[in-house]
Formats: structure tokens, C-alpha cells, sequence
């Protein structure tokens, strides 16, 4: 390494940001040039105009490392967090995130230089991919201070059994509150027993087996259908009771071997070998329990103080 001079050993060079007029290097953690422009980078980051604004001290400027005669600033991110970085702040295609690991990068490094344009961004794509891991996807929330899209991915971990939470736990939760981690499983809970509690009330459940129609039918049922039917619905109701507790959503209820196991013990036969119009019923019973299952469990409150 030369100090003060305008030559240096060859470097890895990005291969985008490589423009031979850039007036700064961005040294990545992992030993990667990015060829960038000051002007860009101050647009972007006020914390990067302040920088580059800075007068630097004459025994700064001979002890500063230079590349190909542009001054090298060295960077703690590495070059795959930087690449996505920048190409948030540059005229080109942005980056498709499809990870909460990208997104959790890229939001630490907006967040550390005051990227509100990229962070604004990288939040958006947040809300289109939280549903794969809702439990990393609410520490990064909590961390970020966004209440509404913490409260979001709590609601999504309730079709996780997270109760009780145990490690190993998304790396993100180091960075988050015990206090917030405690209302989560709060709030997990109380949804659980919400969901067990409506299960349980044979008004609110009679309620749902009696409003779906079958549209296969002229008419109702058979005296000897009807009650097949109302069995098959409170074996499926006593079994999907437990589950809630664990995954207290509407999702959990629509479980294909909940709906099977409930056939099976009360027509005897596997759900193949059902009158289709027997299965159209029970289909649409399902499908208004766990619907009507969310509009209960949304009235569960989750109080966060971020």
C-alpha cells in the first residue's frame, strides 16, 4: 500500500460501478471498488455531502490512500450490500429484493446514511415478501419503527406455532426489546385463546354451519344428511379447537388433514368417497369459519412502543 501517491496495486472493480470519470472510490469490506460520483452520492445521502464537503487537514491528505488518483474511502458493508445500495441511488434498473436478509442489509445501510429515499423504498419491497418469514419480518419492522407493518407481520406469525417463542430466533430479534419480544408472545397468546374461546361458543359456531348454502342442492338437506353433517361439524370444530391455540388463524381451520381426519371419523369413508354435494357443503362451512375466525382474531389489540 502506497500512501500519498497516485499509483496502487491492482483492485477488484465492480463491474457496474466502474465508470473511468468518477471522482471517488468506495472501498467494500471485502476488498470491492465501486467507481462512484460524488455528486450522486451527496444527492442520495446527506451524510455522504457532508463528507465529501469536509476540508481535510493537510496530514489527512498525505496519509489517504488513493486508487487510480481518486481518493478511497474505505466502507464497513460488504460489496453485495453496497451493489443494491447504490443501485437504489443511481439512474438504472433497481434491484429486485426477494430476501429479508437483502432487505435488512440494505435497510441498516440506508438507515446508517440517511437514505430516506432508499429506506421508503426497501419498505415497499418489505411488504411484498414479509408473509415468507413473518417473524424476521416483524423484528426488522420493530427495529425500523414501523408500527403499522410490525403489526402486519404479527398478524402473518399467527399461522406460525410461536407459542411459546424459543430459540433459535431470526438474528433481527437481537435488536429489538425484550419488552417488544414479550408483547409479541402476549399477543400471540391472547389471540389464541380468542380463537379457542369462539370455537368453543356453540351460538357463534351454530351461526356458521347454518349460513353457507349448498349449491348443489334444490332445498336443503335430509333429515339424516342434516345430522351427519352437524356431527361432522362439531368433530371438526373439536378438532380444530387445539390448533387454533397453537395457530390461531383462519388459515389453520382450512387444513385439508383437520377437514379429512373430521370426515373420516363420521362418514367412515375418506373425503374421496363423499357425495360431492357433501363435500361442496362442507367446503364453504370451512371457508366461513376461517374467515369469520380473522374478523374475531382482528380485533385482538397489539400495543408495540417503538
Amino acid at each position: 500500500m502506497s500512501h500519498g501517491s497516485e499509483t496502487s496495486p491492482p483492485r477488484r472493480v465492480h463491474a457496474y460501478f466502474c465508470d473511468e470519470d468518477a471522482d471517488v472510490v468506495l472501498r467494500a469490506s471485502d476488498d470491492v471498488d465501486f467507481m462512484m460520483y460524488r455528486v450522486i452520492l451527496g444527492k442520495a445521502s446527506p451524510v455522504f455531502k457532508f463528507m465529501f464537503t469536509l476540508p481535510q487537514s493537510p496530514s489527512v491528505v498525505d496519509d489517504r490512500e488513493f486508487c487510480n488518483g481518486l481518493p478511497v474511502v474505505d466502507m464497513a458493508e460488504d460489496s453485495h450490500t453496497l451493489d443494491i445500495l447504490f443501485r437504489f441511488c443511481y439512474p438504472c434498473e433497481r434491484p429486485e429484493l426477494k430476501s429479508l436478509d437483502d432487505i435488512h442489509r440494505v435497510l441498516a445501510a440506508a438507515d446508517k446514511y440517511d437514505m430516506e429515499a432508499v429506506v421508503a423504498q426497501a419498505r415497499r419491497l418489505w411488504r411484498s415478501i414479509a408473509a415468507l418469514d413473518p417473524l424476521r419480518a416483524f423484528a426488522i419492522a420493530c427495529k425500523m419503527r414501523w408500527g403499522e407493518e410490525a403489526r402486519s407481520a404479527a398478524r402473518l406469525s399467527l399461522r406460525e406455532p410461536v407459542w411459546p417463542l424459543e430459540p433459535p430466533m431470526a438474528p433481527e430479534f437481537k435488536d429489538i426489546s425484550a419488552d417488544t419480544v414479550i408483547r409479541l408472545m402476549s399477543y400471540h397468546r391472547r389471540c389464541g385463546i380468542t380463537a379457542m374461546k369462539s370455537a368453543r361458543d356453540f351460538q357463534w359456531t351454530a351461526k356458521i354451519f347454518n349460513a353457507p348454502s349448498c349449491t348443489h342442492c334444490l332445498g336443503g338437506f335430509s333429515t339424516v344428511q342434516t345430522l351427519r353433517m352437524r356431527d361432522w361439524f362439531t368433530a371438526y370444530v373439536k378438532r380444530a379447537g387445539p390448533a387454533l391455540g397453537a395457530q390461531p388463524c383462519g388459515a389453520t381451520v382450512t387444513k385439508r388433514s383437520i377437514v379429512d381426519q373430521s370426515i373420516r371419523e363420521i362418514y367412515e369413508s375418506p373425503s374421496c368417497e363423499v357425495e360431492n354435494h357433501c363435500i361442496e357443503r362442507i367446503k364453504q362451512i370451512v371457508q366461513v369459519f376461517g374467515d369469520e375466525l380473522d374478523k374475531v382474531i382482528s380485533q385482538v389489540s397489539l400495543d408495540l412502543d417503538l
